[in-house]
């Protein structure tokens, strides 16, 4: 009888310790690159943020206080006096102030307009000394912030009256935003 405990014993190439770790580091500088890569693509081809136009009105302090609350019109039409908060101010160019404000974060240049409604009504906007119907051609690019004061004129005498301002993009016909706040205007004595 022939007894065979004596194993062969199978051998195994082995990759030393050093080229091991050279393969190891190799792979993982490629699968950094190519997640990188991944990474710049999806940025560069794809906007992931959000697309919207932050749209303000700041008060006579610049802050988001102390917008008009009260007007006095004389009788020729015009603002003789506005209240902001509780403090009367004689009006400027006939009419109260509000420092409006645009910034596009559409992702691209964006043109605006705006119109400014009263108690229902058209109202008229002042802006660089000139009564306007509405402000057109608001033109901003990405990123690009539109900020002036503007003067809001009341055409007849009541107690809360509704005031919207309105925010269209290019050349839609329904607003894309707006902004209200109550006005109560008297007639000059």
């Amino acid at each position: 009888m022939n007894n065979h405990n004596s194993k062969t014993p199978i051998k195994i190439p082995l990759i030393s310790d050093k080229a091991l770790s050279g393969w190891l580091t190799a792979f993982v500088v490629v699968v950094i690159l190519i997640t990188l890569g991944m990474i710049g693509f999806i940025i560069a081809k794809h906007n992931t943020g959000e697309k919207f136009t932050e749209f303000y009105i700041l008060g006579i302090k610049s802050k988001a206080q102390e917008y008009p609350t009260g007007f006095i019109l004389n009788n020729n039409g015009k603002v003789s006096q506005v209240t902001y908060g509780k403090t009367n101010y004689e009006a400027t160019n006939g009419a109260g102030l509000v420092t409006l404000g645009i910034i596009n974060h559409e992702n691209q240049t964006e043109e605006y307009s705006v119109k400014i409604i009263i108690d229902s009504q058209p109202a008229r906007i002042v802006f660089g000394g000139v009564n306007e119907d509405a402000l057109a051609n608001i033109k901003l690019q990405s990123n690009e912030k539109w900020e002036n004061a503007i003067g809001i004129v009341p055409t007849h005498a009541g107690d809360n009256q509704e005031v919207d301002i309105l925010l269209f993009k290019g050349t839609e016909s329904q607003p894309a935003d707006s902004l209200r706040f109550f006005v109560s205007v008297q007639q000059e004595n």
